[in-house]
């Protein structure tokens, strides 16, 4: 969407609202975690009330391995992000609420940072869309109507490439799904496998037991460091019709993998790099990353990343150079079951209206097959999917979904103006 027509809905909000923006302001601001003590996965979430008695709900950024990563994000949202926009303004531009606190708190970015705005942005985004009683996604000009199609993400490692197989076999039969993602090389593995030659047992067996019409990617989460050890699997998936190969060195060798995207070799594989899951910077990282023209599939991550004024940016540099160097932004969303579900299910409801750039699937995580039972999600309703590998959107104010109650909710906090 162009900076015009994102200035001219909010200025509509403004207007709607019978008030001016600085007679509605961030009045009072709730902070707590869930499933912290229990068996389910810990989450953040903050809900954000304005003077107007709008309010609006944003999951903070998750890292599931470690229990204490969401302690941290918890404390830099209380100690950071509430100080710096308490009693802000409600009705303006969700990215100048996001670069107050930014600027205030200079000292302290990166990527935990950027976790914790996810929250706050979610939240505002919301605010907004419900004071015009329209969805987040069709506010912003998309078509929340148009069913969004999936491709399952296997994210471990663990199972053979039998196993692997079998499971895209399945889930293709029965859900329709068309295409799908495995794991090659060790996460951050320095040159290293799993096992030896799984890599190349997965790229191979597994197109074997799918056939030719599934689209295949895969993901090295920054495996290798060289090219003379990145290129027999490369190899071998361009040998096999693989789509994309993901992150194949540490993320932020960005000259290094520039140094790849330029090898006549490389080029004759005819497969292309997706990266950015791990990418929080916007000018500095992604801006300057598009605008070297190397990238043509782009991965900032739903909550990683900042939020969705994050993606709405990321989408925007990416439009901006299709005449010269044509891409397509399809977020890291391999989630399943909380919200950051729903946020990438609004973003790709963007493709039919501003952003036709967006890719052909969202990411979604298959490797304990498709849920389908209420208890699976944290909201409701529960995600509807199609026999055809999609996932309805439900047709609802704000983000549509309601958080549901929790047995297993801590660290409550509460500030108010």
């Amino acid at each position: 969407m162009s900076n015009l027509i994102l200035s001219v809905a909010f200025m509509a909000f403004s207007v709607n609202t019978g008030a001016s923006s600085d007679d509605i302001v961030i009045s009072s601001i709730d902070l707590w975690i869930q499933g912290m003590n229990s068996s389910e996965q810990s989450t953040a979430f903050t809900n954000i009330t304005c003077s107007d008695g709008v309010s609006g709900l944003g999951q903070l950024g998750p890292y599931w391995h470690f229990k204490n990563d969401i302690l941290a994000i918890w404390q830099i949202f209380k100690d950071e992000v509430i100080p710096g926009v308490l009693n802000y303004s409600c009705t303006t531009h969700p990215k100048n609420v996001m670069n107050t606190v930014i600027i205030s708190a200079y000292k302290n970015t990166g990527q935990m940072q950027s976790r914790a705005l996810a929250g706050l942005s979610f939240a505002i985004y919301e605010i907004h869309a419900k004071r015009a009683s329209m969805s987040v996604a069709d506010y912003l000009g998309g078509d929340t109507s148009v069913p969004v199609p999936i491709y399952g993400s296997s994210v471990t490692r663990k199972k053979t490439a039998e196993q692997i197989g079998s499971e895209f076999v399945s889930l293709h039969k029965q859900w329709g799904i068309t295409a799908f993602k495995l794991k090659v090389a060790q996460r951050m593995g320095n040159n290293t496998d799993v096992w030896p030659n799984r890599s190349q047992e997965v790229v191979e067996t597994v197109r074997q037991m799918v056939g030719d019409n599934i689209t295949l990617m895969a993901d090295a989460n920054g495996g290798w460091t060289d090219w003379a050890t990145m290129q027999p699997v490369a190899q071998l998936m361009a040998d096999n019709d693989y789509l994309w190969l993901e992150e194949p060195f540490p993320w932020w060798q960005y000259k290094q993998l520039v140094s790849v995207a330029q090898l006549d070799e490389w080029k004759a594989m005819g497969m292309e790099l997706a990266l950015g899951e791990q990418e929080y910077r916007m000018e500095d990282g992604w801006q300057t990353m598009i605008d070297a023209q190397f990238v043509r599939v782009i991965q900032p991550d739903v909550c990683y990343g900042g939020g969705f004024w994050n993606l709405l940016q990321v989408a925007q540099w990416s439009l901006d150079q299709q005449s010269s160097f044509p891409s397509v932004v399809i977020p890291h969303s391999p989630s399943t079951s909380d919200y950051r579900t729903i946020y990438a299910l609004h973003f790709y409801a963007l493709k039919h209206g501003p952003y036709p750039n967006i890719g052909q699937w969202m990411e979604f995580g298959c490797d304990g097959g498709i849920p389908t039972k209420a208890s699976h999600f944290v909201f409701d309703p529960p995600l509807k999917f199609t026999d055809s590998g999609e996932i309805v959107i439900n047709q609802g104010i704000g983000w549509g979904y309601t958080l549901k109650p929790s047995n297993a909710i801590s660290h409550f906090y509460h500030a108010q103006i």
